[in-house]
């Protein structure tokens, strides 16, 4: 019997079946909310005292460069789709710290194990993967310590649009050559193939960082 064809018609690029590696936190205990928000309240605490270690107050800081940071995430969130997570805009301190330390995690152990670790990575590649691995590191324990602690505080305030459209129904639109259908259906329903969703539901990480990156602006243009 011959070889099935594969990936471009070469028979020996046969697709490899899905498998499962890891379950990451299937037995681990949802922690009390009290416990996360004290310790977004401990790093808010810490930040402070560096800054003013170094004559700075974090709280000025941030005010000068939220809107930036918020933009910026926006960027990545179109870039990778960071909008597959809403917990990253949630208002539940445990949630929204269980969110940022899964994207964190999963990053890692996916430029871990599945492309340093494979042998088809020329030691070229693998050189500068390592050294974006190192970058990466360096700027996601900067925004856990630094950024996220504080942004939660803003994020209660403008991520509210973004979690009332993902609580609330979906509207889609379908358009055909005589006619545009307005769907409506509940939050957790699958948009149907060829439509366009309306409202914040699709993306609310890029609309809840758009929303902080004005509203951050405005305030630093204000004190």
């Amino acid at each position: 019997m011959g070889h099935a064809p594969g990936v471009d018609g070469d028979p020996q690029a046969v697709e490899e079946e899905p498998k499962l590696v890891e379950v990451i936190g299937e037995k681990s205990k949802p922690l009390h909310p009290l416990v996360p928000l004290a310790a977004i309240a401990a790093l808010v605490a810490a930040n402070y005292v560096v800054f003013r270690v170094f004559d700075r107050n974090y709280f000025h800081w941030y005010l000068d460069h939220g809107a930036e940071l918020a933009l910026g995430l926006s960027l990545v969130a179109l870039a990778v789709d960071l909008d597959r997570d809403p917990t990253l805009v949630a208002a539940h301190p445990s949630r929204y710290s269980a969110g940022w330390f899964e994207l964190v995690g999963k990053t890692f152990l996916y430029l871990g194990d599945d492309v340093l670790r494979n042998p088809k990575v020329g030691a070229f590649d693998s050189l500068f993967i390592m050294l974006f691995d190192l970058a990466f590191a360096a700027v996601a324990l900067s925004w856990m310590a630094v950024v996220a602690p504080l942004q939660y505080v803003v994020t209660l305030v403008t991520g509210a649009p973004a979690r009332g459209a993902l609580a609330s129904r979906r509207i889609w639109v379908e358009r055909s050559e005589n006619a545009v259908l307005l769907l409506k259906k509940g939050p957790v329903a699958k948009m149907p193939e060829g439509a366009e969703e309306i409202g914040f539901a699709g993306r609310p990480v890029t609309v809840t960082s758009s929303i902080t990156a004005g509203t951050l602006f405005v305030v630093s243009l204000l004190t």
